[in-house]
């Protein structure tokens, strides 16, 4: 694979030598000769899928291609969903072919050093349906809420996830670092994203998203979920109400009971010595059904 220079130095020196030191050199040449009329003679080989010959780089016989070498952070980036697709997504007939095998950027804590939010860079490999939960509210857009979770995997560890744990920012050069060095780690060099895939992922995204028709299985079953959203959403208003109430009830409570108590205290230092008993009597009652109303208004904002 030298260049047009190197190709003109090695003729100038073939042209130069004696007659005895060119013996190699012709020999080489007829080598050369027969070796191309051998590749000209060679009309019926077979190529491969992608229509590469299987002797060049990245045929079933050679090299890799290079959309076929490891994928970089660009390509990592092409296939990776932000927080707010995934929103705009979740509830579609589509979700779960659309985002499968693509990778999102998933916050995991805080470092406990420099409290630094701290993130993976992992492959979406599943969807699930658990418990329902809503996305932060955007702004001048309705609430979204979902029942659906993300099973994803980094390496070999593999977890299910809310969407709301997910970062709207683009994959970092650390953060494929990471990733690959872990598969590296792991040996699961199959499982290491390349140009190619990428690409392929991608387009088969766009196709789906961009050409999808709904049927009217889809209709329907978009109608239900929308409703059983409403419902829940209306429980759960109706939940947030009794509790609040219950809190505020209890709250109440425990006033009432501090008053109490207090009066008993002032009867108990005005009480004469006939009634010195029953005025401790009652300063101890009070304080019983204080600590009795403190109990019931922790359980009360537990609920919350």
């Amino acid at each position: 694979y030298g260049n047009s220079d190197d190709s003109d130095d090695d003729y100038e020196e073939s042209t130069m030598l004696k007659p005895w030191q060119q013996k190699g050199k012709k020999k080489k040449t007829v080598a050369e000769s027969s070796a191309e009329e051998d590749d000209e003679s060679m009309g019926d080989v077979e190529y491969d899928e992608d229509g590469v010959h299987p002797t060049t780089p990245g045929g079933s016989g050679g090299q890799r291609r290079t959309e076929d070498v490891e994928a970089d952070l660009e390509d990592y980036i092409k296939v990776s969903i932000p927080r707010r697709r995934l929103v705009r997504w979740c509830n579609e007939p589509f979700f779960e072919k659309a985002v499968q095998n693509f990778y999102v950027r998933l916050g995991i804590g805080r470092d406990n050093k420099s409290q630094k939010a701290c993130y993976r860079l992992c492959r979406i490999t599943g969807i699930i349906s658990k418990n329902e939960y809503s996305f932060p509210p955007a702004e001048n857009r309705k609430t979204i809420s979902t029942d659906k979770w993300l099973k994803v995997s980094f390496g070999k560890f593999v977890r299910e996830f809310k969407m709301i744990t997910v970062s709207d920012h683009r994959p970092s050069a650390e953060d494929v670092t990471q990733l690959v060095s872990q598969l590296k780690t792991e040996r699961q060099t199959d499982s290491l994203l390349t140009k190619k895939s990428a690409n392929k992922l991608r387009r088969r995204q766009d196709e789906l998203v961009n050409n999808y028709t709904y049927t009217k299985e889809d209709i329907e079953m978009l109608v239900k979920e929308k409703k059983k959203r409403n419902k829940n959403a209306l429980n759960i208003g109706v939940e947030k109400t009794r509790v609040a109430l219950a809190v505020q009830g209890a709250q109440d409570e425990l006033e009432e009971a501090k008053r109490r108590l207090e009066d008993a205290k002032v009867e108990r230092m005005e009480a004469d010595d006939d009634m010195a008993a029953i005025a401790e009597s009652s300063v101890t009652k009070a304080n019983e059904a204080m600590e009795m109303a403190t109990e019931k208004l922790e359980e009360k904002l537990e609920e919350q």
